[in-house]
């Protein structure tokens, strides 16, 4: 019974180091290389990020927030999915984290300006200075707030993010108001859109 709470800080020390270690072989994957244009295979990621906020409410990350989807069911993509699934899950857990409980968190996925397909993830948690915009995406960079919920990361989501989007030929925009939320857009070239079946 004793050894119960050092047995459980252990492996909760193991996990956080074995997402780590990961976190960093899927950097050192992404750096370098851009896409060709049209590498990759059709995604249906309406169909993704449907399955992954089912995984989220299941598993009790998403509890206490308010996660809502508006997603084009028809608009699919080209890329790598192993990639694309860094993208969405790195930036929704990123917000799922850095915002109380009773937050509301929406993810938005169509066509945006210029016929972009874009990802936007959008919470109105504490948001934070634009200072840090910047420096957001480096690696182990870090907002101290004390608002925010402790689930411990690896500091590393955002430069994953980074670089996925780079590959393939997107940016990111990242938009805060201390007291407002925080707003990361992705946007992918035309080019990698696809009509998904209805």
């Amino acid at each position: 019974q004793h050894l119960r709470a050092p047995l459980e800080q252990l492996q909760e020390q193991t996990a956080h180091m074995t997402q780590l270690i990961n976190d960093l072989l899927i950097l050192s994957q992404l750096e370098g290389d851009t896409l060709s244009d049209y590498e990759g295979r059709l995604i249906d990621l309406p169909a993704l990020l449907s399955q992954f906020e089912q995984n989220m409410i299941e598993s009790g990350l998403g509890t206490g927030h308010s996660i809502e989807l508006e997603l084009d069911s028809t608009l699919g993509i080209i890329g790598v999915e192993k990639e694309i699934v860094s993208i969405y899950s790195n930036l929704i857990e990123n917000a799922l984290r850095h915002t109380p409980e009773g937050s509301r968190i929406s993810v938005c996925w169509k066509i945006r300006d210029k016929g972009k397909p874009c990802l936007v993830v959008e919470d109105d948690g504490p948001g934070f200075e634009t200072e840090h915009i910047p420096q957001l995406t480096r690696r182990f960079y870090r907002i101290e707030n004390p608002h925010t919920r402790d689930i411990e990361g690896t500091g590393l989501g955002l430069a994953i993010v980074k670089h996925a989007v780079t590959r393939h030929n997107g940016t990111l925009e990242i938009s805060s108001t201390p007291g407002s939320g925080a707003r990361f857009r992705v946007c992918f070239p035309q080019y990698r859109k696809r009509t998904l079946d209805p």
